[in-house]
């Protein structure tokens, strides 16, 4: 997080204000109550220094995603890495460590930036009521979390580009730090808008949450999530496909950046096995990559099924498919396991939009 303030008589503004964030390896997610409509947050966990160098136009020097950290500015996400970043000194950071790197709280500054951008230049601190997810594995390391949560406890004074500030106050009790799967869980049986039960989650559910890096899967009895029958698959995620493709368009083509093949390969999520499908490596410059993504598909979906079999021999009511690999897997993995999954709704937003859900329940209860 950027420095905290000194001052411990500023004045506190408290007023209703909420956010859910999901800073993963694939991409940070946000919601809050001061972005009008369903205008969610949503950018790429790539991150470069921002370049000197001059731009055509005022317009073209302004990005989108930013952040000052001392004297430096760093922009974020693939568009605004590619537009105004160094290239040279590109970084995406994903392993199980980013979160207690530098990194991981800067991405956690953005979304605050972005959440709560209509108040940014007020004197006044912010006092916001939120969830933040994290995978499974990581909820579970008490140290780790603790370690998150003393970093973002506290006051802290953000601040963008163009200079403007937002002066934060993160307060324990407003903080909860949830596993992802909790999010697509109650995303899946309450509507967002009425926050009234729209599925029938009687019984035991199995949510299978495939995300960039890592597979998280939790059992929930109704909508008591079970942590004892509740895991992470480590490297079973959608980075390996990305990388298998940047692997071989490299051999064939050229160098291509691995978030621009992620953010290419969400357009192709769902095509039928078989079907042409092509990525933008490069402006104007397209890769088909039918072969080797259709065959990481299946050998991926068959490594998260034999992890499933072997650690979790319960029988389940239903299953729920969650996360950005969600449409990528989803017949692949209705093919591998004994059972077929339903796909979340929203089910790339799932874990942000249900932890907001949680969070405004969890209010309504508190009245």
């Amino acid at each position: 997080m950027a420095k905290r303030a000194s001052s411990t008589t500023a004045t506190m503004k408290t007023q209703g204000l909420f956010y859910s964030f999901d800073a993963g390896n694939g991409s940070c997610k946000g919601i809050s109550n001061e972005r009008q409509g369903d205008n969610a947050i949503n950018f790429a966990p790539v991150i470069a220094p921002m370049t000197s160098k001059k731009a055509i136009s005022g317009d073209d020097a302004r990005p989108g995603f930013s952040l000052k950290v001392d004297d430096q500015i760093l922009v974020f996400g693939v568009n605004d890495v590619f537009a105004h970043g160094k290239r040279a000194a590109i970084r995406r950071l994903n392993s199980a460590e980013r979160y207690l790197s530098p990194d991981y709280f800067r991405l956690l500054d953005v979304l605050y930036l972005q959440a709560f951008s209509s108040l940014r230049g007020n004197a006044d601190y912010i006092a916001p009521t939120g969830i933040i997810s994290v995978p499974v594995s990581q909820f579970n390391n008490d140290d780790l979390i603790g370690q998150v949560r003393a970093t973002l406890v506290g006051r802290h004074t953000l601040e963008d580009y163009e200079g403007c500030t937002l002066r934060l106050a993160i307060e324990d009790k407003n903080l909860l730090i949830i596993p992802e799967s909790t999010g697509a869980m109650t995303h899946y049986a309450f509507d967002p808008k009425t926050l009234k039960k729209r599925a029938d989650v009687a019984g035991s559910s199995l949510v299978i949450d495939i995300g960039y890096e890592t597979t998280d899967v939790s059992l929930f009895e109704g909508m008591a999530y079970q942590r004892d029958q509740s895991f992470t698959i480590p490297r079973a995620g959608m980075g390996i496909v990305a990388r298998s493709i940047q692997e071989s368009i490299t051999k064939e083509i050229r160098e291509a950046d691995i978030s621009r093949i992620d953010y290419g390969m969400r357009l192709i999520a769902g095509a039928r096995a078989g079907a042409p499908k092509s990525i933008e490596v490069a402006p104007g410059i397209f890769a088909s990559v039918e072969g080797i993504y259709d065959a990481e598909i299946d050998q991926l979906a068959n490594k998260i099924a034999d992890e499933i079999r072997t650690r979790f021999s319960g029988a389940v009511t239903r299953a729920v498919l969650a996360g950005g690999g969600a449409l990528h897997l989803s017949r692949a993995l209705s093919d591998s396991l004994p059972f077929t999954p339903d796909i979340a709704p929203d089910a790339d937003m799932s874990n942000v939009q249900g932890a907001y859900t949680l969070l405004q329940l969890k209010l309504a209860v508190g009245r």
